[in-house]
């Protein structure tokens, strides 16, 4: 677990999702969101190749890190990357043109541990996982912003 993907702020009030603000063809910009008064700064904004969001943060998806390749699929080591962030739900991009593939052993074990997986290609699954953020949902996802 990835001990900088703390939830929770002080005052024991879970994090918001980051949302997505814009997606393009290899790039998405996110906004931020201040750990201090959990309040989402939209004026504030990261952009991304590829990205990791979860309650209260967001942060570069570096495949290399993890093996993950188009062919191999999204690794069971990036997702969990991202399960200290108190997420029920994490939403998985397959691509914009659903390239990136996702190993069934890799959903089974993340259901398994208790949360919801949506598999979707990257257009669908940013607008379901901006749905479960603005609705105050605890999302996680790992967004691919090309094939």
């Amino acid at each position: 677990m990835n001990p900088s993907l703390s939830a929770v702020r002080g005052n024991a009030f879970p994090l918001p999702s980051p949302r997505i603000l814009q997606l393009k063809w290899g790039s998405l910009i996110v906004e931020k969101v201040d750990k201090e008064t959990g309040c989402r700064k939209t004026s504030e904004t990261i952009k991304y190749k590829d990205a990791k969001l979860w309650p209260g943060g967001s942060q570069s998806w570096d495949w290399k890190k993890h093996g993950t390749s188009h062919r191999r699929g999204i690794t069971l080591e990036d997702v969990i990357d991202v399960y200290g962030s108190g997420a029920q739900t994490i939403v998985l991009s397959m691509g914009k043109m659903s390239w990136l593939h996702v190993p069934h052993f890799v959903i089974n074990e993340v259901e398994n541990d208790g949360h919801t997986v949506i598999v979707k290609p990257t257009q669908v699954a940013m607008e379901i996982y901006n749905k479960l953020a603005e609705c105050g949902h605890p999302v996680a996802g790992l967004f691919h912003t090309t094939c």
